[in-house]
C-alpha cells in the first residue's frame, strides 16, 4: 500500500541517479497511486524527464500498474506473473510487521533490496541486499521507523542492475530461504506458545 511507512518519497528520491546510470531500467509500481501516503504523481512530477500529457504526470521509466485499489488487487496467479517479470523487488519501507511482499518476491526467485530494519532482516535473509537506515524516526504508533539511507539504497539497486549473475545467485538463495517459512509450522508454534501461556 501507499501508506506513510512505505516511504515512497525515499524511493522516488533514489531513482534519478539510477536512471542516469541505467536508462534501460523500468520501474513498475503496484499500489494505489493515491492513498494515505499521498499522491504518488506528485513525486513522479519531480523526476527529471517527467512530463504532463494532459491527463496526468508520466515518466518513460516509471509505470503504475493501476491494478490495485488499496484493498483489492491482482489474483494470486496475476501477482505471480508480476513478480516473475521482475529482476529486482525494491522497498524503502520504514517498518514491516513481517514483510509478506518481500517473501513473495523471494519465493519467485526475485532478489530484494530493502531497509535493513526489524522483521525485514529475517524475512529477506540471504536473498537480497539490506540497506542500513540513515536515521530512526518516531511515529504516531509510539515506536521507531527506520528512514533508509537513500544514496546507499540507490547504490544497492544499481549494483544489482549492473550484475545479472549476482541477481540470479541471490534469487536462487532467496527462493530456498523463502521455503523455510511454513504457515502450518508457524501456526503450530503460536498455538504451543498460547497453550503454554494458558497453562
Amino acid at each position: 500500500r501507499n501508506v506513510p511507512r512505505k516511504n515512497y518519497a525515499a524511493f522516488f528520491e533514489s531513482l534519478p541517479p539510477l536512471f542516469d546510470a541505467h536508462p534501460e531500467v523500468l520501474v513498475i509500481i503496484h499500489c494505489s497511486p493515491i492513498d494515505e501516503g499521498g499522491i504518488l504523481a506528485e513525486h513522479l512530477a519531480h523526476l527529471p524527464g517527467a512530463y504532463d500529457n494532459g491527463t496526468g504526470w508520466r515518466h518513460g521509466q516509471v509505470i503504475f500498474t493501476r491494478a490495485h485499489d488499496t484493498y483489492v488487487g491482482l489474483s494470486d496467479a496475476q501477482l505471480n506473473v508480476l513478480y516473475n517479470a521482475a529482476d529486482i523487488y525494491a522497498s524503502t519501507s520504514m517498518a514491516e510487521g513481517f514483510g509478506l511482499t518481500l517473501l513473495e518476491a523471494l519465493a519467485c526467485g526475485v532478489p530484494v533490496v530493502t531497509t535493513g530494519f526489524g522483521p525485514s532482516i529475517e524475512t529477506v535473509g540471504p536473498g537480497g541486499l539490506l540497506v542500513e537506515p540513515a536515521r530512526m524516526l518516531g511515529n504516531v504508533y509510539a515506536h521507531k521507523w527506520a528512514d533508509v539511507d537513500v544514496p546507499k539504497f540507490t547504490d544497492a539497486l544499481a549494483s544489482l542492475v549492473a550484475d545479472p549473475e549476482r541477481r540470479a545467485a541471490l534469487g536462487t538463495v532467496g527462493e530456498a530461504h523463502a521455503r523455510t517459512f511454513d504457515w502450518g509450522a508457524e501456526a503450530g508454534k503460536l498455538m504451543e506458545l498460547m497453550t503454554d501461556a494458558v497453562a
